[in-house]
């Protein structure tokens, strides 16, 4: 090997090895503090012996606070199934009012599941078949219309002319009954008039065709919601009473909770619940259901009704969920405030405990119901621990950011 050569390879591994050395001094001194007065600037967070390292004016940068944690009374909780529901009327059917072919609205496109409607929208239309028997009807129907508003034009003419004769002639000279008489022959006639036009619009127009039609049904929907079902294609030919759409409001749902009448003794039915998750131990409010259904017949429980708010969709109709429900036996817990709570990928949670004046500890910890004061700690904590209730997550930051490897040889 040329000589020049290995003099090169030797030179650069050992400036290597003294830039890999410098390195790991410097983070030494920042581990220990001693750059954050030379430098001025604060000591970065790292780990040493299962401990996360922060100095002071670090903390004061980041604006870190711990509280000490206590027990507190709080109210025991009943945990049971529910079943989500619609809210009753929230879900509707739209039905084929006669028999016909549905057709979709001019300039609009056919419905799809998932779509967003309010309430008035119009889905489709409907073109009602109508059958030979249903024509011959609906053709004498026409003409005895037509027939009504002539005579009564015929009648009310006649009226009123004998009215304005009466006007112009010498008072006193016809009585006040006939008067009235003539002005009673009149209302009627357009009355009946008027009732019989109304009839039009719904009746065939003339000249008659081999094939009557209809104008056409608009089919709309009964309130908000998303349509959730399409029983029918456009452009088929459908019964009466056939479901067409199905249109569902699952922006808010109802959780039917059956509870022993013994445990309902004890649950506050004014306070509001809770949905606990199963893969994230998170906690979803709920209120109260104003009014509630009652309780189903020939059952061992008492069913309650909670409102639960579903903006996003990801509860559905017929889901199973674990209710914790509020009772009025309370217990010592420990309580300590959401802001110090961390939820990685798995769905554990994790919170920063202090150890000592510049050290801190992630510990993971199982969590129990949300109370008005935070979140019940069930196992991982001991009453007069100082945890991390402001800048946990910068913490979390400055942990894996003391992680990062250095640039090594060894």
């Amino acid at each position: 090997m040329n000589r020049e050569l290995v003099v090169w390879l030797m030179c650069s591994s050992a400036a290597c090895s003294a830039i890999g050395c410098t390195q790991r001094e410097a983070a030494r001194a920042i581990a220990t503090g001693e750059m954050s007065d030379k430098d001025d600037q604060p000591a970065t967070g790292v780990r040493e012996a299962g401990e996360l390292r922060l100095s002071v004016a670090a903390q004061r940068a980041i604006g870190l606070h711990a509280d000490e944690i206590s027990l507190q009374d709080v109210a025991e909780e009943l945990r049971l199934l529910g079943r989500l529901n619609v809210r009753p009327g929230r879900e509707s059917t739209i039905k084929a009012p006669a028999a016909g072919l549905i057709r979709p609205i001019p300039g609009a496109s056919w419905p799809e599941i998932g779509d967003r409607v309010d309430q008035g929208h119009r889905l489709a239309q409907l073109e009602a078949y109508v059958s030979p028997l249903e024509q011959a009807q609906l053709v004498i129907a026409k003409e005895e219309a037509d027939t009504i508003i002539e005579q009564s034009q015929l009648t009310m003419q006649f009226a009123r002319q004998q009215l304005d004769a009466l006007e112009k002639s010498a008072p006193g000279v016809v009585s006040g009954s006939r008067l009235k008489e003539l002005q009673e022959t009149y209302e009627k006639a357009r009355a009946a008039a008027e009732q019989s036009r109304d009839k039009l619009k719904f009746l065939p127009h003339e000249p008659y065709q081999g094939n009557l039609r209809l104008g056409a049904i608009d089919l709309t929907c009964p309130h908000d919601g998303r349509v959730t079902a399409v029983h029918i294609g456009a452009r088929q030919m459908t019964a009466a009473g056939e479901p067409l759409f199905t249109v569902a409001d699952w922006s808010v749902l109802w959780v039917r909770v059956p509870v022993f009448p013994a445990d309902a003794e004890r649950v506050l039915h004014d306070e509001p619940a809770s949905i606990v998750s199963s893969r994230t131990s998170a906690h979803t409010l709920l209120k109260p259901a104003p009014g509630g259904l009652p309780t189903t017949p020939d059952q061992y429980a008492v069913d309650l009704y909670f409102e639960l708010a579903n903006p996003r969709g990801q509860f559905m109709p017929g889901q199973a969920v674990t209710v914790a429900l509020p009772t009025t036996k309370s217990q010592s817990r420990l309580v300590v405030a959401t802001s110090a709570l961390m939820w990685d990928s798995a769905g554990s949670a994790w919170l920063f405990v202090r150890t000592g004046p510049e050290t801190f500890c992630r510990r993971k910890i199982e969590v129990g119901s949300r109370v008005s004061g935070g979140v019940v700690i069930a196992r991982g904590l001991q009453p007069g621990e100082q945890v991390v209730t402001v800048g946990a997550a910068a913490l979390y930051g400055e942990e894996f950011k003391g992680e990062i490897p250095m640039n090594d040889d060894d």
